[in-house]
């Protein structure tokens, strides 16, 4: 049996990664904070081992965690503002450098860092301290993978979206503001293409990795996680505007662009295409499911 270490599975993406995990017959082992909240895996956290830090990881003894195949990195810190960048630096370079490490002396041959599609962007003049801290990781994981011969993933997530995600994203604010009746919702001009990947795609993506990761060499690799294709902002508001029935006036063009825009984003998905996974989910059929969950 795999036995897979997990970092932020109490978030969206990691509590429907160790779902789906446990679900296909993996042993999930978890890092977390004590003070972290285990709503989202309330159904199965009595199959998860959890192991608790409270600063560093590496004060973590190994034997704590035991033997694992490979590691799925996922926690992390947003740029809001009431983070320093002390708490950035520590968050997402120093933790995850010490999950790494860890991941050596676990016997891991395989580490997943998720990454996200901006963070590459470097004229992207959004969340700026916490794409730095991303791609300063993932230089990290290049020299300390290569020297130990682990192999290194870095997974280029594009648009994630699903049901429970915080509110504050873009997808659940879009959905809330027309299901409740919103007169009006301001929005960009909306010409920025986006790869909108549903969450259950995403899961099963990263389950292939980890299942086929003996096919490909220790080495390291950028992958990219989307479907392949992408919808404009304007298309995928419009579709959720029409699931909705809503009667909100969507009033493109009323805000500015971020600076830096990104105008057109989607991944590269060969190697996982390569790999035997196609993303199942389109715009309508993903936003149908999360319009079905807010409304049930």
């Amino acid at each position: 049996m795999t036995r897979l270490l997990l970092t932020g599975l109490t978030g969206f993406l990691g509590s429907h990664v160790a779902r789906g995990f446990l679900s296909a017959g993996v042993e999930v082992v978890g890092i977390k904070r004590p003070s972290s909240s285990l709503d989202r895996l309330h159904d199965v956290a009595p199959k998860i081992t959890f192991v608790d830090y409270e600063g560093r990881v590496d004060d973590l003894v190994t034997d704590q965690i035991g033997p694992v195949d490979a590691v799925i990195h996922m926690a992390t810190r947003y740029d809001h503002e009431n983070s320093s960048a002390i708490d950035i630096i520590e968050s997402n370079i120093i933790f995850p450098i010490n999950v790494l490490e860890v991941s050596f002396k676990c016997g891991a041959d395989t580490f997943i860092n998720i990454d996200t599609f901006f963070s590459h962007q470097h004229n992207y003049d959004y969340l700026p301290r916490y794409s730095m801290s991303k791609r300063h990781f993932c230089e990290w994981g290049k020299v300390l993978a290569n020297k130990a011969g682990l192999r290194f993933l870095n997974v280029r997530l594009e648009h994630l979206y699903g049901p429970g995600d915080a509110l504050n994203k873009f997808v659940p604010t879009i959905i809330k503001s027309l299901l409740s009746g919103q007169p009006e919702l301001k929005l960009t001009s909306g010409e920025q293409k986006r790869d909108f990947i549903f969450i259950d795609d995403a899961v099963q993506a990263l389950l292939a990795l980890v299942c086929k990761r003996t096919e490909f060499k220790q080495d390291f690799f950028h992958i990219g996680l989307g479907t392949g294709r992408s919808t404009t902002i304007l298309d995928f508001v419009r579709i959720a505007h029409q699931l909705t029935k809503s009667e909100t006036k969507l009033s493109f063009g009323a805000l500015p662009y971020r600076a830096g825009e990104i105008m057109s984003s989607s991944a590269d998905i060969s190697f996982l295409t390569a790999l035997g996974w196609s993303p199942a989910f389109t715009p309508e059929s993903g936003l149908a499911i999360c319009i079905a969950k807010e409304v049930g």
